[in-house]
């Protein structure tokens, strides 16, 4: 029989042998860049997987290959396919392909490194983020060279010796498979993208399933998760009870056409607003409230005993955007919608549109570019009809970087917003956002470095804490000669909490402050619970602005809704007097009371049902189009 076999034939076994050796090469190689970044997680971040156990990581670091294979497959399995199709024989084809995935594996490479540093700021993985930041690519180069040279030269190091592995791999390149085997290696890519073959592909909620954050972020990458997030592909049906049931449980009238839709009748008060939204204010870095002794905060500390100040408010995210949509708006951020600037596209109030109709003029000034995260899109989505940004700002001190503050100059912003608040028309509406004390932290005059500089560290964070609070009082001390301050109403908070230099209390990663001073509000330390949600009600409330608004929230000056509303990421949450209760929209993470204590079984229900119900009712009313007429 030997004889009646051509050599040719004979060698086909061997051949098919060689090619299914480098695409399982190629599969085991992509893998590694997804395990490796897991273990540096793990190691790095060490204190935030100190609740589980052995057996715990053991199965993090073993399910998180579900996860991983999965990544790779949806991004590099086409390119794989057609590196082995059958019938091409041209090794060019497969030298192309061969390129081809490793220039894509480098766009993997960067994401993990980015999801490894952004880790240390929100303790999660990342998810919106890269659509927030499509367009600002160059200002996130620039920032990143600012303020991890290191981890950029790393990078770059690993990146030569990864394409030098990878050029090795791909010098034995073999032909394509035959048929039948390219069917079972495209069933094989399939099946590893949907993360096995039960009936709905994995998802980043299939990480919370034990109902263990900590245990879902080492099982997650932020490949998997941030794809998902941009794709909008992951996110829940949102659909937990019936619609009218979860309209009434949230606070709205389901007999209503727009059920969230608030009626205010004044009257009106003729105020003017000066809004700040200072970025990454943790409430404990004011020393008058935190009591920490940072010694950066003297006009901040000032302006508190003169305000009514309320101590147990809390960011409803994460995230600028989502604090910036949240405050103007009054929407919620919602796992599976776009924020404001994002692609969202149902209608919504807005403190400028409001103010509009009640003759206010509208005044919006970021310290960021005018373009940067989309702010003239949201202030003028939002009826801020006069906008402005850094290319508009002369700068007035002499600093040692001019460039260095990749998000622009706060003094320099209150001082043009100042000037701008002389030429309106009276009564205005003034929103002005902060950026200085982002990372990474500039050096800043001598006067303002208090602590070692360092663009990364808290020591930075502190020096432009103080620069920062330096400008709010030059703005103050300025404004309070104006003739309109007196008929004024000045009100100051954070976009989010500043929650990577954070351990221990889990709230303090969302506490800030909120400080309101002006005519007719009382001094004082104010105790009534609230969330970002709440601030457009009380707005209203504070400025007597009459007409029609829809709001979640309601106004603190009559005590609120009596709970705080908060998106982590993938994960929602909600604070009462009782404690606070975390859920992933599947399964319920963690529920604790003031003592650390683990709440009763009764009051998880009563918190489930709340959060749930407020989740699906903004969805639905949105999606719906049912939220403002």
């Amino acid at each position: 029989m030997k004889g009646w076999i051509s050599k040719s034939a004979r060698r086909q076994p061997s051949k098919l042998k060689g090619t299914w050796a480098l695409v399982l090469g190629y599969l085991f190689f992509l893998t590694l860049p997804f395990c490796l970044a897991r273990l540096i997680l793990w190691l790095h971040y060490s204190d935030q997987f100190e609740g589980l156990s052995s057996a715990d990581v053991f199965m993090g670091f073993l399910g998180g290959l579900r996860f991983d294979l999965s990544s790779m497959s949806t991004l590099l399995g086409l390119p794989i396919l057609l590196s082995f199709l059958p019938l091409v024989r041209s090794l060019s084809w497969r030298r192309f392909w061969h390129l081809g995935i490793g220039g894509i594996s480098l766009v993997i490479l960067a994401l993990l490194v980015i999801d490894l540093v952004y880790f240390a700021y929100v303790k999660r993985h990342l998810s919106y983020e890269l659509s927030a930041a499509q367009g600002d690519w160059g200002l996130m180069v620039k920032m990143a060279w600012g303020g991890y040279k290191g981890v950029l030269l790393g990078f770059a190091g690993f990146s030569i010796l990864w394409l030098w592995f990878w050029s090795i791999l791909g010098r034995n390149q073999r032909p394509g498979l035959g048929l039948g085997s390219f069917v079972w290696l495209f069933l094989l890519i399939v099946a590893l993208a949907r993360g096995g073959f039960s009936a709905k592909p994995v998802s980043v909620i299939d990480a919370y399933a034990q109902g263990n954050d900590q245990l879902a972020n080492l099982l997650l990458n932020g490949v998997f998760t941030g794809s998902h997030a941009l794709l909008l592909a992951d996110g829940p049906d949102h659909l937990y009870y019936e619609p009218k049931d979860a309209v009434r449980w949230a606070g709205g009238d389901p007999e209503a056409p727009f059920p969230m839709l608030r009626h205010n009748p004044g009257p009106k008060k003729g105020l003017n607003l000066v809004f700040f939204l200072i970025e990454s204010l943790s409430y404990d870095y004011i020393d008058q409230l935190g009591h920490k002794n940072y010694g950066v905060t003297p006009n901040l500390d000032k302006l508190v005993q003169e305000s009514k100040v309320y101590t147990r408010f809390y960011a409803s995210g994460q995230r600028s955007l989502e604090g910036v949509q949240i405050v103007l708006t009054g929407l919620p951020s919602v796992i599976g919608l776009p924020t404001l600037g994002e692609g969202f596209q149902a209608r919504y109030s807005s403190l400028g549109n409001i103010g509009q109709a009640n003759g206010y003029q509208g005044l919006f000034v970021q310290a960021m570019k005018r373009q940067s995260f989309r702010g003239e899109a949201v202030a003028g989505a939002t009826g801020f009809k006069h906008f402005y940004g850094s290319e508009d700002i002369p700068r007035l001190l002499d600093y040692p970087d001019p460039e260095a503050a990749p998000f622009g100059w706060d003094h320099e912003t209150f001082q043009f917003a100042l000037q701008k608040m002389d030429e309106l028309e009276k009564p205005f509406v003034s929103f002005i956002v902060s950026s200085t004390t982002h990372t990474p932290f500039p050096p800043l005059p001598p006067e303002f470095e208090k602590y070692p500089r360092d663009p990364n560290a808290e020591s930075g964070f502190l020096n432009t804490l103080a620069y920062t609070d330096w400008a709010l009082g030059q703005f103050i001390e300025q404004a309070k000669t104006k003739p309109w301050f007196e008929n004024t109403l000045i009100v100051l908070t954070a976009d989010h909490a500043m929650g990577n230099f954070w351990d221990g209390d889990y709230l303090k990663r969302f506490q800030i402050p909120l400080i309101v001073y002006g005519p007719g509000i009382e001094p004082g330390m104010d105790p009534t619970l609230g969330s970002q949600i709440d601030i457009l009600p009380s707005l209203i409330d504070w400025l007597g602005l009459q007409g029609d608004y829809a709001a979640i929230g309601r106004p603190l000056g009559e005590g609120g809704l009596g709970f705080a509303y908060m998106r982590q990421g993938p994960i929602m949450m909600l604070v009462n007097k009782q404690g606070y209760f975390r859920h992933s929209l599947a399964n319920r993470l963690e529920s604790i009371d003031p003592n650390g204590e683990t709440l009763p079984k009764e009051a998880q229900a009563k918190m489930e049902r709340q959060l749930l119900s407020i989740d699906q009712a903004t969805f639905q009313l949105l999606l719906e189009n049912r939220w403002a007429p």
